[in-house]
C-alpha cells in the first residue's frame, strides 16, 4: 500500500505483469516515433492492466502542486 501527496492509500504493485511490460515498450517506442498521445494511452492501459480503473482515475485525478506550476512558468 501507497500514501500520495494528498495522504490516501492506494495499492501500487512494484512488479508490472508482462502486459504491463509490452505496454510500456510500447509506449517507449511511440514516443521515440513521434507519438506522444499513443504513448500516453499505452502508459494508462499499463496502469489499467496492473490495478484497475480505480487507479488510473485516482492518478489522472491528482491535484496539481501549484509550486511546480510557477516554476515552469520561470523556466519559460
Amino acid at each position: 500500500m501507497e500514501i500520495d501527496s494528498s495522504g490516501e492509500a492506494f495499492a501500487l504493485d512494484n512488479k508490472p505483469s508482462s502486459s504491463a511490460r509490452d505496454f510500456l515498450s510500447a509506449a517507449r517506442r511511440l514516443v521515440d516515433q513521434g507519438h506522444p498521445s499513443q504513448a500516453l494511452q499505452a502508459v494508462v492501459m499499463a496502469m489499467r492492466t496492473q490495478g484497475g480503473d480505480e487507479v488510473v482515475l485516482h492518478i489522472l485525478n491528482r491535484p496539481v502542486n501549484s509550486t511546480s506550476i510557477e516554476s515552469k512558468k520561470q523556466l519559460a
